[in-house]
C-alpha cells in the first residue's frame, strides 16, 4: 500500500525561510485541484471507483448484519464518506542537494525546517518531506514509488511552482542543452502522472511599469500534449508579493 494519499500536492522549494507566500500558493493550488477533481468526476458520468468499493463493502457488511439499526448506521457511514469534499494532502518538499549549489549542511536543513511550525496559517495536517532529488525528473521517479493515482484520472502528484521555477523546468540547460531531451523528460513525467500548477508574480517592464507573469507565453512554446501538464493560476487566483530574499534581508537588519 502506498504511504501517500492519492493525487498529492507537492510544493518544492529551498525554504530559506518558508513564509506565508508559500502557504498562500499552496492554498491556491488546493482550490485549483479541487476544481479539477470536480470537473473530472463530473466527466466520469458514473460512480467513482472509490465509491464503488465503499458501496460494495457496505453491501457485504449489510448482508451479515442482523440488526436493521446496524444496517442504517453503516449506510449513513458510507453516504457520509461519499459526500465528503475532496481535500488534497499538501507536502512541502525540500531537496538537500541542489543542481547549481553545494549540498545543504544538516544544521541548515534543520534550521529551515524549524520555521514551518511558526507559520500560523499553515494547516496542521500539511507536512514537510526531505529528498535528495534536485531535478524534477528525479523527484518524480522518487515519489512515483509512494504516490497513488487520482480515482478520476492518471494524475498521481501535482507539483506547485512559482513562475521562476517553472521557467527553469523548461530550460534546455538542465537537459544537456537539448530541447528534445527536455520534451522527452516532461513526457516521461506526464506518463508517471505528473501535473504542474504555476503561480505568477509581478515583473517590472522596461518602461518601469509592472506586469503580472505566470508562464503563459512559455507554455505556448511547448507541444500541445505537454501544455496539458500545466495549470497556470491567474492573478485573481494567486498573487502575493513576498519573497524569501526580502524576508532574509529583514531578518539580517533585525539582528
Amino acid at each position: 500500500e502506498n504511504p501517500f494519499p492519492n493525487d498529492v500536492i507537492i510544493v518544492p522549494g529551498s525554504y530559506n525561510p518558508p513564509h506565508h507566500g508559500h502557504v498562500g500558493l499552496a492554498n491556491a493550488a488546493v482550490a485549483a485541484l479541487r476544481q479539477m477533481r470536480r470537473a473530472e468526476e463530473k466527466d466520469c458520468n458514473e460512480v467513482s471507483p472509490s465509491s464503488k468499493m465503499l458501496r460494495s463493502r457496505y453491501s457485504s457488511l449489510e448482508s451479515f448484519s442482523t440488526s436493521s439499526s446496524s444496517s442504517s448506521a453503516l449506510k449513513n457511514l458510507w453516504d457520509t464518506v461519499d459526500k465528503h469534499e475532496y481535500d488534497p494532502t499538501v507536502l512541502f518538499e525540500m531537496s538537500v542537494t541542489n543542481a547549481d549549489k553545494p549540498p545543504l549542511d544538516p544544521s541548515e536543513v534543520e534550521r529551515r525546517v524549524s520555521f514551518f511550525p511558526t507559520l500560523s496559517d499553515m494547516p496542521k495536517d500539511w507536512g514537510v518531506i526531505l529528498t535528495n532529488a534536485p531535478l524534477f525528473s528525479q523527484k518524480t521517479s522518487l515519489l512515483d514509488e509512494v504516490c497513488s493515482s487520482s480515482p478520476f484520472s492518471n494524475r498521481k502528484m501535482t507539483f506547485v511552482l512559482g513562475t521562476d521555477t517553472f521557467v527553469r523546468i523548461i530550460n534546455p540547460k538542465y537537459y544537456n542543452n537539448s530541447v528534445e531531451n527536455m520534451i522527452d523528460a516532461l513526457v516521461q513525467m506526464k506518463e508517471k502522472g505528473v501535473h504542474f500548477i504555476v503561480g505568477g508574480r509581478l515583473e517590472q517592464t522596461e518602461s518601469g511599469s509592472k506586469k503580472f507573469i505566470n508562464g503563459e507565453e512559455e507554455v505556448k512554446s511547448l507541444p500541445v500534449h505537454v501544455q496539458e501538464m500545466f495549470t497556470l493560476l491567474t492573478e485573481e487566483e494567486f498573487r502575493l508579493d513576498v519573497s524569501s530574499t526580502e524576508i532574509r534581508k529583514q531578518m539580517e537588519e533585525q539582528k
